[in-house]
């Protein structure tokens, strides 16, 4: 499994072998909630989901642009899905 923007294109299963680890990474960060003050020990999620270690930093980098995303583009703002004409639009 490859995160890198500059891989061949995901067959069905790595697709959903790659959303299975950023929802289980998503999950995993939603612990911090209200422990604040803890480290996240993003190397034992990196072993146990079994991400290459040539693409831990581009997965932290990836992360991080979400967040950065979300508390400056979308800060006032929730994303929605909308299907129109059968075309799938996210909308805010």
């Amino acid at each position: 499994m490859t995160l890198s923007s500059n891989t061949k294109i995901l067959d069905a299963e790595q697709f959903q072998r790659t959303l299975q680890i950023i929802n289980q990474t998503i999950e995993s960060l939603g612990k911090f909630e209200g422990n604040y003050d803890k480290k996240f020990n993003f190397s034992e999620l990196v072993r146990r989901l079994n991400i290459p270690s040539t693409e831990v930093d581009e997965f932290i980098y990836l992360l991080l642009n979400f967040q950065e995303k979300f508390e400056n583009v979308f800060l006032n703002y929730r994303l929605k899905k909308k299907i129109e004409n059968g075309t799938i639009y996210l909308t805010v």
